[in-house]
C-alpha cells in the first residue's frame, strides 16, 4: 500500500495487526508454558519480536493476564 508521499505504509512498522484479548492470552501461555521464543511467537501472530517482549513484560508481574 502506498501513502501520499510515495512510501510504503508497511515499511515503517506502524501497520501491525491488532491483537484481541485471546491473542494476548495465547502469547502469554505460549511463552510461559510452552517456552516458545519471542521470534517464533511474533512470526505466528504477524507482529514484531519487540511487541511480543513488550506484551510479556507488561503482563508477567501480575497474577492475571488482563
Amino acid at each position: 500500500m502506498k501513502t501520499a508521499q510515495g512510501s510504503s505504509a508497511r515499511g515503517n512498522g506502524q501497520c501491525e495487526r491488532t491483537l484481541s484479548d485471546e491473542d494476548i492470552y495465547m502469547i502469554m501461555m505460549l511463552h510461559q508454558n510452552q517456552r516458545m521464543s519471542s521470534r517464533d511467537i511474533a512470526r505466528k501472530f504477524g507482529i514484531t519480536t519487540a511487541r511480543v517482549r513488550n506484551i510479556v513484560a507488561r503482563r508477567s508481574g501480575g497474577s492475571c493476564c488482563g
